[in-house]
Order: C-alpha cells, then structure tokens, then sequence
C-alpha cells in the first residue's frame, strides 16, 4: 500500500521506471486508523485536496472511534474543523459538490446538515449560492420552528376547547380591495 507519493509513483510508472526509492514501514502492520490518520496529515497542507475529500478523510478516522479531538491533534487541524467535516461526510450526495465546486464552506454546508432530516429544507437551500446561503439558513430554522411550536401548541389548544383552523392560502388579502372600508 503506498501511503505518501501518490504522484510520484504515478510519474514512475507513466515514465516506465522498473524500480524508484521508497521506504517500507513494517510498523505500520495492522495500524488501519495509523495510516489514514498520516496520510491525512500529509495531505491537507495540499492546495488540491477538496473540502469533501478533507471530510472524507475525518469521517474514516471517525469510523476507527477516533473523536474529533484525537483527529484534530493528529492532523493538525482545529477541532471545529474537523467537526464541520464529520458533519459534511453525512450530507446527502446532491449538497456534498457545492463544497467540491468551492460555494460552500464545511461550515455552511455542517449547518446544512441540521436539516438532513427535512429532504424539503435541503433541496432549497441547495439551490442557494453564495453569501445568501446564510439568510436561507435562517429562514429554514424560522420555518421549522413555527412547525415545532404549532404542533406542539394545536394539541393543547384543542383539549382546552379551541376550534383550530389553518390559515387560509390568501391571507391577509382574502377580500378584493373594493370591498375594503376605512
């Protein structure tokens, strides 16, 4: 398995080399999360590895139980990074290019995540670029509130006697403004 050189081996072999120098660590025998971890380490300090390939990259560490923390101090990365990374690795696949192409952060697209469960709120906001991701996000987390509270009010509201009703589709402009006084 080669760990570092990536590139150079590549060059060896489109070159048609027969043999290039390399070092043969036995010690890394059975040490899977050893070798992602350096590999990663070796990496991310290059301009062309991606923000999801840097999430992947977290997300296989985190499958060996390693905490963001261990991952962090071992690549050399911020904690919060690293968290925002994990959280990217678990986004569906139609969000993940939008951090590939560069329009998003791992932080903005972590803050995706949150809405992971509402398929609605992510093919929205998926469809939002630039600077206004962060207006959107806020909008969605208004919207999923007001749906928390309403449920969590109706129920209440009916057992106390109340008639609950929706609000009709065009509201407040119900009437025809002729028909408005005052």
């Amino acid at each position: 398995m080669v760990l570092f050189g990536h590139r150079r081996r590549e060059a060896a072999i489109a070159a048609e080399l027969a043999a290039v120098p390399c070092i043969v660590r036995a010690d890394y025998t059975a040490k899977d999360a050893e070798q992602v971890a350096d590999m990663l380490a070796e990496n991310l300090h290059r301009a062309d590895l991606t923000p999801v390939e840097e999430a992947d990259g977290y997300a296989q560490l985190a499958a060996f139980d390693w905490t963001a923390e261990q991952i962090a101090a071992r690549v050399g990365r911020k904690t919060e990074r690293v968290r925002h990374g994990l959280a990217v690795a678990g986004l569906p696949d139609r969000v993940r290019p939008k951090v590939a192409m560069g329009e998003w952060t791992l932080e903005q697209a972590a803050a995706v995540e949150e809405f992971a469960d509402d398929e609605q709120a992510v093919a929205r906001l998926v469809k939002v670029t630039g600077p206004y991701l962060h207006f959107a996000l806020a909008d969605e987390r208004a919207k999923r509130d007001r749906k928390i509270r309403s449920a969590e009010t109706q129920p209440r509201l009916a057992d106390d006697g109340v008639r609950v009703i929706t609000k009709p589709k065009t509201f407040p402009w119900a009437r025809p403004r002729s028909s408005w006084t005052g």
